[in-house]
């Protein structure tokens, strides 16, 4: 990992969960070409094998700036749909402009890993912004290139994650219940202070296969964020419905308990019962 100048601004972001889920950023000579990737590890898989869906979230959320230089930028809505596991070692996101606006810009991703499973795809609407006075002193009042070489820098591949990323967001569901609980914490809190909008696909998906059950595993999921995610608690409250072909649909909205219970994302999950079995 690169060190930084010791009067450079400290990243928001760096206790972030993406510097921890093996983000690579590699030099264009490097063995791993120049795309940014990320490296498969057993603690980022599901039990099932797939990729964990808050990994995959903060993947996608991150591969998506790679369509287009737009600077700071939030999400409006994200899709994800898990299709494969992967049998490689790397995953590796293709990003296409389908349409670019002066603010908003929608964005598809294929998601391969480097033995050519398509393990996901995703359809993202991106919103430009401007940064947070902490983002903004970070990127040295303007200095986006050398903002973004440093916060690059971060993602050596290496994965820091020292258990399921849905613990170590500090995600809790309601005994006996099916509602889901975080705090907003250093882990989980983009550059312009609220939610990220990646790790949000784990709090939605626990709480969608809770009302599922727990033998359900999400497949696909839609977020639309309705309202930045400032303050915390989050509440994510599911309501699933269960389909004539035997899968299971869930709505999850997330709360903002303070911001006197503000609604600021709801999401659609679709979920299934796995046919393969799960690993010992």
């Amino acid at each position: 990992m690169t060190e930084q100048p010791a009067d450079a601004p400290r990243n928001p972001m760096a206790d972030h969960v993406i510097n921890k889920i093996g983000l690579h950023a590699p030099d264009p000579d490097g063995p791993c070409g120049n795309r940014l990737h990320l490296h498969v590890s057993p603690m980022v898989l599901e039990d099932d094998g797939h990729v964990d869906f808050g990994v995959l979230g903060v993947f996608c959320d991150m591969a998506s700036s790679q369509a287009v230089d737009m600077g700071p930028f939030l999400h409006a809505d994200i899709s994800i749909n898990r299709i494969a596991r992967p049998t490689g070692e790397r995953l590796f996101a293709t990003a296409t402009a389908l349409r670019s606006g002066k603010r908003t810009t929608i964005v598809h991703l294929e998601i391969l890993d480097d033995a050519g499973v398509r393990v996901a795809e995703s359809t993202q609407q991106i919103v430009t912004m401007k940064p947070s006075p902490e983002m903004a002193a970070a990127m040295h009042d303007g200095d986006r290139e050398a903002w973004r070489k440093r916060f690059m820098s971060a993602f050596d591949g290496e994965c820091r994650l020292d258990g399921r990323l849905h613990d170590i967001i500090g995600i809790e569901r309601e005994p006996g219940g099916t509602t889901c609980r975080m705090s907003l914490s250093g882990a989980s809190r983009n550059g312009f202070g609220g939610l990220h909008g990646g790790v949000a696909f784990d709090l939605v998906t626990e709480a969608a296969v809770g009302a599922a059950g727990e033998s359900s595993q999400p497949g696909g999921a839609l977020l639309r964020y309705l309202a930045p995610a400032t303050v915390g608690p989050f509440r994510a409250v599911p309501t699933a419905h269960a389909r004539d072909d035997g899968s299971t649909f869930a709505m999850v909205e997330v709360i903002d308990e303070g911001q006197d219970d503000l609604r600021c994302i709801v999401a659609e999950v679709h979920l299934t019962t796995p046919t393969h079995p799960t690993k010992a």
